[in-house]
């Protein structure tokens, strides 16, 4: 048997470890376009629901009678805080409820991004646009559950109204 050079050793070791890559970057695409084909039994239960949240978010005395901005952002602001409310909720429900809340979740950026859109958003910038929210909702989040897991009334209160008001307390916007 001859003996292998040392760079054509490392070239075969580098093609092997390459092919691994590759055969690993298939089977992770595959498992995502799989996840996304098979039917998921919550899809439209969680979009039926997500369009309740934000009927309940858009409600008027939110706006006029609590002095939430009715703005794009005192929107996101209000409809953040309502799924993250029932998101909370359907932590307690078990492994169904994480695969509902993430399906909710997903309904909820969807519609960002369908908005966005909407708004007039090139593609381009969407993409941003909605890790930027995603990014916000998800410090909400943060905040909202210490306030809540602490049983604080304080920081519930000082995190609503860095949220909700921007920094205003709500009789200052009244």
């Amino acid at each position: 048997m001859g003996r292998v050079n040392a760079p054509t050793a490392e070239i075969a070791i580098d093609t092997i470890i390459e092919s691994y890559h590759l055969f690993e970057l298939r089977e992770s695409i595959v498992r995502r376009v799989w996840r996304r084909a098979r039917p998921n039994p919550y899809r439209r239960v969680a979009h039926e629901l997500y369009v309740a949240i934000v009927g309940h978010a858009r409600q008027p005395e939110f706006f006029a009678g609590l002095s939430v901005p009715d703005s794009v952002d005192g929107r996101f602001d209000m409809i953040s805080l309502h799924v993250f409310l029932v998101l909370r909720r359907l932590r307690n429900v078990g492994d169904n409820g994480d695969e509902f809340a993430q399906t909710l979740f997903d309904a909820f950026f969807a519609d960002m991004d369908r908005s966005l859109r909407e708004m007039g958003v090139g593609d381009l910038g969407v993409g941003k646009k909605v890790r930027a929210m995603s990014k916000a909702f998800m410090g909400r989040v943060d905040a909202y559950d210490r306030a809540l897991d602490a049983d604080s009334r304080q920081d519930l209160t000082d995190a609503l109204v860095r949220n909700l008001f921007r920094g205003n307390s709500p009789d200052q916007l009244v």
